[in-house]
Order: C-alpha cells, then structure tokens, then sequence
C-alpha cells in the first residue's frame, strides 16, 4: 500500500529534479568527490546504478571505476527483483526495464559476470529524494529497498543527489533502508545509521 505523503513528495520532488539545471557540471562535481572518499579509493568491488537524464549522472563515474581496476557490478531487473552483472565496458549496456540502461541479456548468464548482493563492498544507489538521516525515497516500487536487505554487514552506501534533492522528511517506513552518506554538488551529508 503507498503511503498518501510518499506519494505526494515524490511527485513534487520529480518535478523538481526535472528543472535542474548545470546538470552534468554538478555530476562532475558530485563524482569528483565521491572519487576522492575514502570508501571509494579502498573499495575493490562497487555496484552503481545506469544513470536516466533527470539523475545524476554515472556514466563517467563507471567509466572512471573500470580504468581504476574496480569490479563493477551492475543492477538489472529480473522481474520485480535486483540482479547483478560484472561490467567490463559501457558497451555492454542497453536498454533495460523502464528504459534504464542494464547489462545486456546475453551476458547475464555467463558464470564469470554473475555476481550476488552479498559481493558489493560500496554500492551507489539512485533516489528521488534523500534526507539528512540518510533516508531515501525511491520510485516506490521497493525494488532497491528489498535489494539493499541483502548486502553484507559493512557495505558502504552511497546515494547521489542534486542539492535540491534533498528535503527534511521522506517519510521512511519498516521496510525502507537508509544509505551511510549522500553526496551533492554542494556538500556530504555524513547518515551512517545501523542497517539490519
């Protein structure tokens, strides 16, 4: 069941995100420091989500990660459920669920490019909206929430946002999960709550 406030915040902050401007000079600001974040420099295996137009952008962020040697792993849909893949190049995306760029099917089943929840060390996580408590409101659907449940304990996450992304309440519930640290072009916001 949604929840009535939820659903209102999103919507509002959607419309908000879709109005943002100097988009990809604030991406490469937000990169440029999550790049320079302990976390990320110690990190041998990441998960990071394709970034849409309105999002953040990731693209250069996965790109960087691959020349660093880093093991990407990428999130693709398998029907209501997060799966991974191995990422040896941006080549190998296309277009997935809901038009988000995903490995591609044919690579999914190749042994040595599956990987599990559990192989993620630091994991960038897309968002709607972010408070500073580290909560996060997604597209609703759960799909993230679930996910995140299953990374190892210790498992940094990372939630990248514009500045005006970020509002004072989004309304967590249960079963949502919060992120350690959210970046924006203006500042990090240090959350590092106890996850279950």
């Amino acid at each position: 069941m949604s929840c009535p406030a939820k659903d209102k915040l999103r919507k509002a902050m959607l419309a908000l995100r879709a109005k943002e401007t100097e988009r990809q000079e604030k991406s490469d600001l937000i990169r440029q420091t999550l790049c320079a974040q302990t976390e990320f420099c110690t990190a041998r295996t990441i998960m990071c989500y394709a970034s849409t137009a309105a999002e953040v952008d990731t693209m250069k962020l996965i790109d960087e990660s691959l020349d660093l040697g880093k093991l990407v792993l990428m999130p693709f849909m398998s029907g209501e459920e997060i799966r991974l893949s191995v990422l040896r190049s941006l080549a190998e995306l296309s277009p997935g669920a809901w038009g988000v760029l995903e490995p591609e099917s044919g690579l999914r089943n190749i042994p040595d490019r599956q990987a599990v929840a559990a192989d993620v060390e630091l994991a960038v996580i897309p968002g709607v909206a972010f408070d500073r408590r580290g909560g996060r409101l997604g597209r609703g659907k759960g799909c993230y929430d679930r996910f995140l449940r299953q990374l190892r304990p210790g498992a940094v996450l990372i939630g990248l946002a514009f500045e005006s992304q970020m509002t004072p309440d989004v309304y967590m519930e249960p079963h949502d999960q919060r992120v350690d640290m959210i970046i924006t072009e203006r500042q990090i916001y240090y959350c590092r709550p106890k996850r279950a």
